[in-house]
């Protein structure tokens, strides 16, 4: 099991670094660091956001939709194309 502290710096890499890849196009690794970066903290919201951004990305609006849901945030037709 890896402790609270390491758990918490894990996901921050992990977040970090999946909006530095999809700021550099690169969608996909973005979002299976936005997932792993959910797995370590499964109650971290910032970590749906950002797997919601990578599906925008890739296209994918319907998952989109639903992890905006499960992270709280409120998603509309507006906020889609971004």
């Amino acid at each position: 099991m890896v402790p609270p502290s390491d758990r918490a710096q894990l996901r921050a890499l992990l977040s970090n670094r999946s909006r530095a890849l999809l700021g550099a196009g690169r969608a996909a690794e973005a979002l299976g660091d936005a997932r792993a970066a959910a797995e370590a903290a499964p109650g971290w919201a910032k970590a749906r956001w950002r797997m919601g951004r990578a599906l925008g990305a890739l296209g994918r609006w319907a998952t989109r939709q639903q992890q905006g849901a499960r992270a709280g945030v409120q998603t509309d037709h507006a906020d889609l194309s971004s």
